[in-house]
């Protein structure tokens, strides 16, 4: 989330010309605006045309590096201090669809003082429970730890690096899957192309055409790739091969509404901002009007997140409608902790990256690594919360998240931390300074103390049970792309140290703290070895990214 804050009640709107139905929804009260008001506003614009806007809007906020550019999450505008934000503008386009509108319309949306009223209604009008919240009431931690759950479930979905994002998923689906063989089904990469027609690479080459044909137009017709002359790409920009994978990205105006309302049915009204989006299932939307450009993307990083990041629940519903997701999940937990001892290998060395230890009781940490007189010990979760957990920031669900995959963990890596003294295959660990990591694929703010005061309570009570010392247990937590992202400073600042400065300064964020150190974007060096391979294969030819998300 990066500290994104989108809330501002001082912008001079009256400067704003739009549309007066869009006005008078300005004009309510903070928190008042509920989402069938809006949506019976949106309901009298031409969708098709609306869409388009909104994703011209978003290619706009995405490549925007000037006065009021914030990263490719938001555009603050300098005139009227309005945030433009994807979170926003996807949002926007999801109601627009599910308001019942449709592409006949006469009343047409398209002007930029309509975009910026309808993205400060977003911020500052629209139901939510941090503006419905008495202002003069004081503020409870555990309320705070809610809110910030749901807001990093709003925010998050549309900050992440994009090179970062492509690279793991070339390694863990085209790479590591051929090595970490299933017991219980066949080879994924064998799966995708049964299923789609596509090689998961061939699928990816689409991706990136479809993403550029659209950066400025927000549409495009299925002939402007198969009709594209790519030398490199001449046997993939196939009639047939791009049906196909049209099929995987896109929904039209129906399906889209049915997807939304499968997820979203019983999520209480006052969560609408947290609701999920089927923008990031089917990014690409089919209009109802065909004889001109019919595909739109409604949010350009909507659908880099979707069409890059989106294997994991592409495989997860190929196998939750055969009944054996948990096999699936259990199995991408070992392509995790694989993928986890590759960043490390790649970061530390070959030689200096060991695998766990297997010894009377079962086996040791993950992965481990001596390093300047300490040895890190690394635990890989593949662990997110569930998705009614982010929307609601609902306390006792949040408690139970914490309690099975952060608590959990912390038990499991202290007790093994326990078994050193008790057992000679461990004897390695003796005497040495142990900095255990837990490495979690997503939960939200993880290397903050956000659970801090949930983790001690439960730590306290495993104290009681028994368990002397561990509410005292020294253990980080990670995100994968922190992890990723620490790559680039491995050599500039010792993990303990970074650790160590953030605990001092948690305004700065861990990622800040190391940024400081190397004094330029974070990158890290094998991944993106592995997207500009990526890219020459593509394309033919051999030209480097400029920028770190590029």
């Amino acid at each position: 989330m990066h500290g994104l804050n989108v809330h501002d009640t001082d912008p001079p709107l009256m400067s704003l010309c739009g549309d007066s139905d869009i006005g008078e929804l300005k004009n309510k009260a903070e928190g008042t605006v509920t989402e069938e008001e809006l949506k019976a506003v949106l309901k009298r614009y031409n969708l098709r045309d609306g869409l388009i806007v909104l994703g011209k809007a978003s290619n706009f906020v995405n490549n925007y590096k000037g006065e009021g550019a914030i990263g490719r999450a938001a555009f603050r505008d300098p005139k009227t201090g309005v945030f433009v934000t994807q979170f926003g503008l996807a949002y926007l386009a999801n109601a627009l669809i599910t308001s019942g509108a449709n592409d006949y319309k006469a009343k047409h949306l398209g002007n930029q003082q309509n975009i910026l009223l309808l993205s400060n209604i977003y911020s500052n009008c629209l139901v939510s429970p941090e503006i419905k919240k008495d202002k003069n009431a004081p503020v409870q931690k555990k309320d705070l730890t809610s809110m910030l759950v749901r807001m990093y479930a709003e925010q998050f979905e549309y900050q992440f690096n994009a090179v970062l994002l492509i690279a793991r998923t070339i390694v863990i689906y085209s790479d590591l899957v051929n090595k970490v063989l299933p017991s219980r089904f066949e080879k994924f990469t064998t799966i995708f192309e049964r299923e789609t027609r596509l090689t998961i690479e061939e699928y990816f080459f689409l991706s990136v055409a479809a993403w550029a044909c659209v950066q400025k137009t927000a549409t495009f017709r299925k002939e402007a790739l198969t009709e594209a002359r790519i030398p490199s790409m001449q046997s993939v920009l196939t009639d047939e091969k791009v049906s196909s994978f049209l099929n995987i990205l896109t929904a039209d105006y129906k399906t889209f509404r049915a997807e939304d309302q499968k997820a979203n049915t019983s999520l209480d009204s006052v969560f609408t901002k947290f609701r999920f989006n089927p923008l990031l299932l089917y990014p690409i939307i089919k209009a109802d009007r065909i004889e001109i450009d019919p595909y739109i993307v409604p949010n350009t990083l909507a659908f880099a997140k979707k069409a890059f990041g989106g294997l994991y629940w592409w495989f997860h519903r190929y196998f939750k409608a055969k009944g054996i997701w948990h096999d699936f999940r259990n199995y991408y937990g070992e392509l995790f902790e694989q993928y986890v001892g590759l960043i490390l290998r790649k970061m530390y060395g070959e030689v200096n990256v060991h695998p766990e230890i297997t010894y009377k009781t079962g086996k040791f940490i993950d992965w481990w690594v001596e390093r300047d007189g300490k040895i890190y010990l690394f635990e890989a979760k593949a662990y997110q919360f569930a998705l009614t957990t982010k929307q609601t920031g609902d306390l006792d669900i949040l408690i139970k998240e914490v309690k099975s995959k952060i608590v959990q963990t912390i038990e499991q890596v202290y007790r093994r931390i326990q078994d050193i003294p008790k057992y000679n295959e461990l004897a390695v660990f003796r005497g040495k300074q142990l900095i255990p990591v837990i490495i979690f694929m997503e939960i939200p703010l993880a290397s903050g103390n956000l659970y801090k005061e949930i983790v001690d309570e439960e730590l306290e009570k495993l104290e009681q049970s028994g368990l002397k010392g561990v509410k005292n247990a020294k253990i980080h937590f990670l995100n994968i792309e922190e992890l990723e992202l620490y790559g680039g400073a491995v050599d500039k600042i010792s993990l303990e140290e970074a650790f160590s400065r953030y605990e001092h300064n948690t305004k700065d964020g861990f990622l800040s703290v190391i940024g400081k150190e190397v004094g330029k974007p974070l990158m890290n060096k094998y991944l993106g070895d592995v997207y500009y391979d990526f890219w020459k294969r593509m394309t033919g030819r051999d030209t480097k990214i400029k920028e770190n998300n590029e």
